[in-house]
């Protein structure tokens, strides 16, 4: 009996990932990460290098770099080849500072993708800001009795 093959309903969307891959992993390309903190923009810095990308800028509110997040930069940089620009979010709010932001990026190759992570702060539960310590937002594991 003739049997006939199905072609896959979802064939474009696998081009597309793959399409993705190959923009991640090539090295002509480079990535944009702009958040509010940049620990948050260290993590997806993380998850693109892992997935071969090399040159990232990233422009973060947050001024003051952790001991911590220094020692991810140096580990990402220096056994993974990463190239990774950070700055401040502040300056890209005019237009002479956006330009900058972006000759920088663009210095490391051809800016392929920009990532935005949540530039204004989450709203507040209860609409105070003033959170108990006991709250189950501060102690998950706390269950008042």
């Amino acid at each position: 009996m003739g049997e006939t093959k199905t072609k896959p309903k979802n064939k474009s969307v696998f081009n597309n990932i793959e399409a993705t891959i190959k923009t991640l992993s090539d090295s002509k390309f480079s990535h944009i990460i702009i958040g509010n903190k940049f620990e948050d923009c260290l993590c997806l810095a993380e998850w693109l290098v892992t997935h071969k990308a090399n040159k990232i800028t990233i422009a973060s509110k947050s001024q003051k770099l952790s001991v911590l997040s220094e020692r991810r930069m140096f580990l990402l940089r220096r056994y993974h080849n990463a190239h990774i620009i950070q700055t401040s979010a502040e300056k890209i709010h005019t237009l002479p500072g956006a330009k900058s932001f972006i000759r920088n990026a663009s210095s490391l190759g051809t800016v392929t993708t920009i990532f935005s992570i949540a530039l204004v702060p989450p709203p507040y539960p209860y609409g105070s800001i003033n959170v108990p310590s006991h709250s189950p937002l501060k102690n998950p594991g706390f269950s008042p009795v």
